[in-house]
Order: C-alpha cells, then structure tokens, then sequence
C-alpha cells in the first residue's frame, strides 16, 4: 500500500459522511467508512452511525435551547473563559502571560499579610523591650472612658542616672489628652507650688515623691486639679539628646539663649536645634552668657523651655511619613517610663499623627512666689487656677 500523507489521514479520519464530492486528483479515494489504517472492512456498524447522529441531534437540540432562552452557546462559552484566562494560553494569545487565578491571588495576599504580621510583631516585641518599666500606679489612676478626653501626668527627669529618686519631679506637667479632636493642652505645675499632700499634710509639690513616690504624685495632682489621671510618663532629658537626633532635628521657640559648657542655643522665635542643644535647652537654669546668672523669670523660664521642646517634638514626630512612624514610637519610648501599655503608646501615635500643633495650649499655674517660716513657696492663685481648669475640661484656651 502507498505512503499516505498527514494531511491525507487526517481527511480520511475526519470526513463528513455526507460529503459525496470525490477526493482532489491524485490522492486515495476513500469514503467514511474506508481507513487505511484500520482493520479491512466494508462498512461501520449501523449501531455506531446511529450512536454519532444521536450525539450530533442532541448537541443542535441544545445549542437550540441555548439561544432561545438567551444563554451563551458553546462557542460563546469557550470564548469567554479563553479571555477569563482559563483557556489553554489565556487571555493574549499564545506566549503571553496568563492572569492568575482567584485562588493564586489570595495565596499572594495571604502571604504578603504573613509577612507583615510577623513585621508588626517583632516590631512591638521590641517596642515592649525598649520601654522601661513603670511604677504600679493601678490603685491610684482611673481608666480612660471609650472616646472621652483623658488626662496624663508628665514628669521630667532631669538624672544622670535615669534612676528612681526624687529627681524625677524636676518639672511637672498635667496634660489633657483628646484623641478624637487631636487636640493636647499643657499645663506646668511648679515644683514649688504650695499643695495639699494626701496623708501628708502640707508640702511643695515635688516633695510628694519623697512620701509615696509617682503614685502619691499622682494622688496629689488630681485633688490639686480635681481631675481623674490616667496614665503617667517620666520623661529623662538624658534621652532628649538621642530623640532629637533620631528626628533630624527640631525648630523651637527660645525666648531667651542659654550656654552651657560649650554649648550655645541663641534666641530666636523659630531656632534649629540637634540632641546635644536640646538638652542643654531643657537642663539649663541660666541664660547667655553664663555669668548672668539665673533667668531674670526664674524657674519659670526654665519650665517654658521645655514646654517649648515637648511641643516642637511632637510637631516633628507626629508629621514624619507614617512608614517612619514605627521607628520614631521606638525612640520615644526609649526615654520614657510610663504606665501605658506598649499598644496604647504606638495607638495613641497613630492616632494624634498629623495633628496641628501650632494649636497646643500651654500654661502654667497662675501662682506668684512666697516664703513662709522662712521657706520659699510657690502659692496658687485659687480662683484664677479654677477658672483655668474650667477652660481646660471644656478643651479650651488655659490662657483666654
């Protein structure tokens, strides 16, 4: 028998039963039921020409009920799950990529997610590590109500060794928290000041920590001010220098220049300071020069400055890029000993990030300096303080 050609067997293979017309001149003349490859036989079975007719009727039948009830043909079907990306080479044709499937995306998407979990874990895992722990001040501070201002006692150390003493009460500061309106008020309580100590009698404010350390400090401010204190934070000019530089710097308000031990921090209403200016800035009880002695305003001018720093360091924490947010809550939380929770510490960053700064209210007890038995006092004006406190739970200017 003579070779037949691919193009020859696939006709052979392939031809309708119907298709009288004789094969082109010069190929093998063959009818459906002829293969040359397949046992010699006259005809197919009559079973299996009526088994393909059968297919064939019900195949039309169903294309036919396809289009009368406005459904996709098979073809039409074909056709949309090629473009779907479900064919054999997809959407673009042959050598192009293919979109991946729902379920590669969502392993994508799962996997990315990991990925971040595990970051935001070891990220609070030493968030957790560089925070240093806290007194237990449980029995004296109030939870925060859900969505409600709270207030929080700021305390600077101005010690060298970052240690539990009574240096901590360097500066006091009461601080008015509202998330919601991203709005802080600051008010500085002299160390001086003439207060009322539970169990204690009557002391200055500072001697508060030498009866019952920042619990009796706590204790001592919310009778003052007749609020509820919910969080503490002690914040060690130690780490000012370190933070500062970590920010790249921060632009501050020096009403009045100061030098200490080679290092000059001028005057100016807008003055660029790094880590080692800042801490002279929050330490320093005398101006420039030197020999000028103490600030004409006293301590007064001192507490200012660092009112001054505070702010100028949220202003540039709470508006770096938020991908630089989590390294900045790190550096915080590296010169600050506090009662609140690592969670709470970055929440409450995310949360006050953008916030206008320029519109922080601070203020300073309204109070005038006395001695009695010989001893010097700071001494509330009463009826000015209430005024102020009022103006300070409605979350308004201390200072109108």
């Amino acid at each position: 028998m003579a070779d037949i050609s691919d193009y020859d067997r696939n006709k052979y293979r392939h031809r309708d039963p119907e298709d009288t017309a004789e094969p082109a001149e010069g190929t093998h003349k063959a009818t459906y039921h002829q293969d040359p490859f397949a046992p010699k036989t006259n005809a197919v079975s009559q079973e299996a020409q009526a088994f393909s007719r059968d297919v064939a009727a019900n195949r039309y039948r169903s294309e036919r009920r396809h289009v009368s009830n406005g459904l996709p043909t098979a073809f039409e079907r074909k056709e949309e799950r090629r473009v779907a990306g479900s064919g054999a080479y997809g959407a673009h044709g042959v050598g192009e990529a293919v979109a991946p499937s729902s379920h590669r995306r969502r392993n994508i998407i799962l996997a990315v997610l990991g990925v971040l979990l595990i970051c935001l874990i070891l990220w609070y895992a030493s968030l957790a590590a560089a925070m240093r722990p806290g007194e237990d001040v449980s029995k004296v501070v109030t939870s925060p109500l859900p969505g409600k201002p709270y207030y929080v006692l700021l305390l600077g150390s101005d010690s060298r060794e970052d240690t539990a003493d009574d240096s901590r009460a360097d500066s006091i500061m009461l601080a008015r928290v509202d998330e919601l309106a991203k709005k802080v008020t600051i008010v500085s309580l002299p160390r001086d000041l003439r207060v009322e100590i539970p169990g204690h009698g009557t002391d200055k404010l500072n001697a508060s920590f030498a009866y019952g350390g920042v619990s009796c400090c706590i204790e001592t401010v919310e009778k003052f001010a007749n609020v509820d204190i919910s969080y503490y934070a002690c914040i060690y000019f130690s780490g000012f220098e370190q933070l500062v530089d970590d920010l790249g710097g921060v632009t501050v308000e020096v009403p009045e220049g100061t030098y200490y031990d080679g290092v000059r921090v001028p005057a100016g209403d807008a003055v660029t300071i790094d880590g080692e200016e800042a801490l002279v800035l929050a330490r320093c009880r005398h101006g420039d020069p030197p020999d000028q002695g103490a600030y004409a305003a006293g301590d007064y001018q001192r507490t200012l400055n660092q009112r001054n720093l505070v702010k100028a360091i949220a202003k540039k924490a709470l508006h770096a890029p938020l991908w630089k947010m989590p390294g900045v809550i790190t550096s915080v939380a590296q010169c600050v000993e506090t009662n609140m929770p690592p969670y709470k510490l970055a929440f409450l960053a995310l949360a006050m990030h953008g916030m206008d700064t320029d519109s922080m209210y601070m203020a300073v007890v309204p109070s005038s300096p006395k001695y009695i038995n010989g001893v010097s006092y700071v001494i509330a004006d009463n009826n000015a303080w209430s005024a102020m406190m009022t103006r300070v739970k409605a979350g308004e200017d201390p200072n109108c």
